[in-house]
């Protein structure tokens, strides 16, 4: 009885495992197709020349809610020339990623990739941060955010990365731990 027990146990979590592998995708099935947007979305690694719309839309984002947010800090123009600056001189260990909905971009995220010191068994070692995570507003709990993770995690598991992480606020934690993300106790922070 016991033995049956923990196969039981056993084949179910496997089951769990594989569910909750494809959970993302169905997620994101079943949210496109409710609001009509997956059939329209497309996500992709932005390129050098889309620098600028990553930089608007960090600049929206900044501004969301406020827009005489940063009244004294430079301006638009001054801001986003900037930013492309940096986007384009990182793309190696930050490439961006954009969403687009009929050709207008929707949803921007990074990862930044990280090396770590070489382990005994995998010499090459990398993690993720997923960074600057941003969905237009007007496109917010339409499947675009969770198309975004889709892409990055595969894009992820294609380099051969040991694991991702992301800083989220309070508000998107559930979106986050829905599609496989939790808090590892052992993670510490010092704000500087």
């Amino acid at each position: 009885m016991a033995i049956r027990l923990v196969l039981a146990r056993l084949r179910w979590q496997q089951v769990c495992e594989c569910l909750l592998e494809e959970f993302v995708h169905f997620e994101i099935a079943l949210c496109g197709s409710v609001f009509g947007v997956l059939d329209q979305l497309v996500t992709r690694l932005a390129g050098p020349d889309e620098a600028e719309i990553l930089g608007g839309m960090r600049w929206a984002w900044s501004h969301e809610g406020d827009p005489d947010r940063g009244a004294d800090s430079p301006g638009r123009s001054e801001y986003v020339d900037t930013f492309a600056d940096l986007a384009r001189a990182h793309t190696d260990t930050h490439p961006a990623y954009l969403s687009f909905v009929e050709g207008e971009p929707v949803g921007m995220a990074w990862l930044a990739l990280i090396a770590r010191p070489p382990g005994v068994g995998q010499l090459n070692r990398y993690v993720g941060d997923i960074q600057s995570v941003y969905v237009a507003p007007q496109w917010r709990n339409r499947g675009v955010g969770g198309h975004l993770m889709a892409t990055i995690i595969a894009e992820s598991r294609a380099r051969g990365l040991t694991n991702l992480s992301v800083r989220a606020g309070l508000r998107p934690r559930p979106f986050y731990h829905r599609i496989g993300f939790t808090r590892d106790g052992g993670v510490l922070d010092l704000k500087l």
